[in-house]
């Protein structure tokens, strides 16, 4: 039986259309698995904190559906909205209203907005909602009453494992910690009774491993970023499990920088910029930049920290650290510098084993943010401290006399004097 033109052109038209839309599918999920952010790698562990499990990762297609999903929800609570080419931000801005912790600033936001916003009188009035500003110029520039950080607008995470929690928490907890139980969060590798009482209940079991790998190093930081976007403060700051931490010297210098502005505060290790390979750019591309070292202790505002959220929330942080195959520390700096273009800002007053503890005047130490020491057999590279409280045989770190050096009528300190 002959087919009839008129159906056989119908049947063409069919297939054609039928071929187009395939096409056209297929392109369309080729060009959203590009542009979706990066995903944890397959079978890469994540942290999850709300159920404090190990869970396996999901599949591409899945993280690409997150990704989207992810970008969308967090425009509508203030985390910015990002247009995306590529992997690169091309505009990141954050709502003002994400920077409101308290009743005060509040209050203040709403008149400036409402300044802002004035009209002459012969003008139609029309509302405005969700004013969205540059990261840089909020509408709390305005406000020159805008009040001070304190202690409480910081969030404090340390890194740690199990085999030093009696080795080295000990002494931060007789000491720093204690005067900022509230705002420090320990992150360990496993549980451990003792020391969550000692820690006040602050002792937070990240899942990761107890290794002192870069993909363990990542694991925690990656844990302590979501943890700190949880607790909605100005400032974000590290430190490792052998610092001493001023904390009034801290706030101190906190107080001179906006949490409002994209801020990043740390001490280099090196006397030069570090070069690192992007395993995400088709020729991997060589790039240097300057980090802040782990071991003195970093700070990040809240503005940078949110902008952030992109490249290391939700587990994303260690896929970072695999992009360029170096610790966390080192993947801060190149998430600030090259993928936010927000330099560091050098602070001197962060110390760590690796500089010249021994060589810090006495009268400068007390000035100091933050301490270390090292534990060198030959050569321990510690504070000099040589009337301190305790002897180096009771105080071999020197950090104890140093806290009573600067704090004489804490507990402990009396306590040595009787």
């Amino acid at each position: 039986m002959r087919m009839s033109v008129k159906k056989a052109v119908q049947l063409s038209v069919i297939i054609t259309a039928l071929y187009i839309t395939t096409v056209h599918f297929f392109s369309k999920q080729t060009i959203l698995s590009s542009d979706a952010r990066p995903g944890l790698d397959r079978g890469e562990r994540s942290w999850d904190k709300t159920k404090e499990t190990l869970g396996r990762s999901t599949g591409r297609k899945d993280r690409v559906i997150q990704s989207i999903m992810q970008l969308e929800r967090n425009k509508s609570i203030g985390y910015g909205n990002q247009e995306r080419v590529g992997l690169n931000i091309e505009r990141n801005f954050i709502s003002d209203s994400a920077f409101i912790d308290n009743e005060k600033d509040r209050i203040d936001f709403q008149r400036n907005k409402e300044l802002s916003l004035q009209q002459p009188k012969d003008e139609v009035k029309t509302e405005v909602r969700n004013t969205v500003l540059p990261v840089n110029l909020t509408l709390f520039e305005s406000n020159t009453n805008f009040r001070n950080t304190q202690l409480s607008d910081i969030f404090i995470g340390m890194k740690t494992t199990e085999r030093y929690h009696r080795e080295r928490l000990d002494i931060l907890l007789q000491t720093w910690v204690k005067q900022a139980k509230e705002e420090t969060f320990i992150f360990t590798d496993e549980e451990d009774d003792e020391y969550e009482l000692k820690a006040y209940g602050h002792l937070i079991v990240s899942n990761c491993s107890a290794r002192h790998s870069r993909q363990a190093l990542c694991c925690k930081m990656a844990a302590m970023y979501d943890m700190y976007l949880e607790s909605n403060k100005r400032w974000f700051c590290h430190v490792d499990d052998d610092n001493y931490l001023n904390v009034v010297q801290l706030v101190k210098l906190l107080n001179k920088y906006k949490h409002t502005d994209d801020i990043y505060l740390g001490r280099t290790s090196l006397n030069h910029p570090i070069e690192a390979t992007d395993r995400n750019t088709p020729d991997m591309k060589k790039v240097k930049f300057w980090f802040a070292t782990g071991g003195a202790g970093f700070c990040l505002s809240k503005a940078l920290a949110l902008k952030m959220k992109t490249y290391a929330g939700g587990g994303t942080f260690k896929s970072v650290c695999n992009r360029i195959r170096l610790p966390d520390d080192v993947t801060v700096g190149f998430i600030s510098e090259v993928l936010l273009d927000t330099q560091l800002t050098q602070v001197m007053l962060f110390n760590s084993h690796l500089q010249s503890l021994w060589n810090i005047p006495r009268d400068q130490l007390t000035k100091q943010v933050t301490l270390s020491y090292g534990d060198r057999v030959k050569h321990k590279n510690i504070i000099k401290i040589l009337d301190g409280h305790f002897s180096n045989e009771e105080d071999p770190t020197r950090l104890l006399s140093l806290h009573c050096m600067i704090f004489p009528d804490e507990d402990i300190c009396k306590r040595k004097r009787l």
